[in-house]
């Protein structure tokens, strides 16, 4: 049934055709209902108690659903707070996650506590491959998660998709990722459009990260940075896209470092899986077979299982599946496998922008040095 949704809902927002325009029509009465609920939300969070402590908080969100790259580009400042001098901590929502305690650690020192079925796959992605050693903490309640994190040391965080957090922040570093490919969708609020705030947010961004940026070419760059420049409030501007590093071997024997000459099938359940595929399709040379499913949807043994048999039918070498995804297989990887599979290793660099993006976090963290 998820599937089906997912299906109906993409079709409104994303493909268009006389079928997508009819449901994005039917869809539009649920987005006026949508918007005085976001602003009620959003002035609640506003008189809530804020974060007290004076340290450090980057904000890593965006205002629209699913395949940003928010969570990777997490990653990176967590990587500059560290060579900062900084000992960082992520908080997270735990989307997805079904655990017993709120908030809770997912990882403490070198130790992972949870299982992306408790805490979310994103969380114990980032505990596991993106942020090593880094302590990470899950919650509803985003303030309260963060102090859970301060108190075991921390003395700066990252809100991993958190820009709508922003009212219980003040004072904080807010970084929205825009997907330099399809950066509004329709233009309309959930659910007729995918923009989980009016465009007019990003006036309270700091910076914004045109991720995929490879992916489009430099002219339609240009056009998504002037319009965000015209919504925004003079913020730093950066580019992004990722960066193929390797294959890591998960079942079926060595699947190798390189995927040049192979043909792939593509087994992702993310926001957006194109980007993905293309990337895949760029170091491979040929395109890929794609093997979809929703965003954070957890795989099942029989879906595992299928996955290396579907490749060898379709001509396929190899599966190649997301770091995201492989949090979700744990004890679904079949012992013997028709063709290997792999993890792939990748990560999320700035293109352009670098300097740019690195002056305007080293000017926001030297009043803490100071302090």
């Amino acid at each position: 049934m998820r599937g089906i949704v997912s299906f109906l809902w993409e079709l409104a927002c994303k493909r268009g055709g006389p079928a997508g325009k009819l449901l994005h029509l039917l869809l539009l009465p649920f987005a006026l209902v949508y918007a005085p609920l976001l602003r009620i939300s959003m002035a609640r969070r506003r008189s809530l108690p804020p974060f007290p402590r004076p340290i450090p908080v980057i904000i890593v969100g965006n205002i629209t659903v699913g395949g940003t790259g928010k969570t990777p580009l997490a990653a990176r400042f967590v990587g500059w707070l560290s060579a900062s001098g900084f000992k960082p901590a992520v908080v997270s929502r735990g989307y997805g996650g079904r655990r017993r305690a709120d908030p809770a650690v997912v990882a403490s020192g070198a130790a992972v506590l949870m299982s992306a079925r408790e805490a979310g796959d994103e969380p114990v992605m980032l505990a596991t491959r993106l942020v090593p050693g880094t302590t990470v903490v899950v919650g509803r309640d985003r303030v309260a998660a963060a102090e859970m994190a301060a108190g075991l040391g921390a003395d700066a965080l990252v809100l991993d998709d958190g820009f709508q957090q922003r009212g219980r922040f003040p004072g904080a570093f807010r970084v929205v990722a825009v997907n330099a490919v399809n950066p509004f969708g329709n233009g309309a609020l959930l659910p007729a459009g995918i923009l989980r705030e009016p465009v007019g947010a990003l006036a309270e961004a700091d910076a914004i990260i045109l991720t995929h940026a490879d992916e489009v070419s430099a002219e339609k760059l240009a056009r998504v940075r002037d319009v965000c420049g015209k919504l925004a409030s003079r913020p730093v501007f950066a580019a992004a896209g990722w960066r193929f590093e390797g294959l890591e071997s998960i079942a079926g024997g060595e699947a190798g470092a390189a995927l040049q000459g192979r043909k792939v099938l593509a087994m992702s359940a993310i926001g957006y899986p194109g980007g993905f595929e293309r990337m895949l399709e760029r170091e491979s040379g040929s395109p890929v077979v794609s093997m979809r499913r929703p965003d954070h949807h957890y795989w099942t043994a029989k879906e595992v299982s299928a996955a290396p048999e579907a490749a060898r039918a379709l001509g396929c070498d190899i599966v190649a599946t997301t770091w995201k995804d492989y949090m979700k297989m744990e004890g679904l990887l079949p012992p013997v496998a028709a063709v290997p599979m792999a993890v792939v290793r990748a990560g999320m660099v700035l293109v352009a922008g670098e300097p740019e993006m690195g002056k305007a976090l080293s000017g926001y963290l030297s009043a803490f040095h100071r302090g």
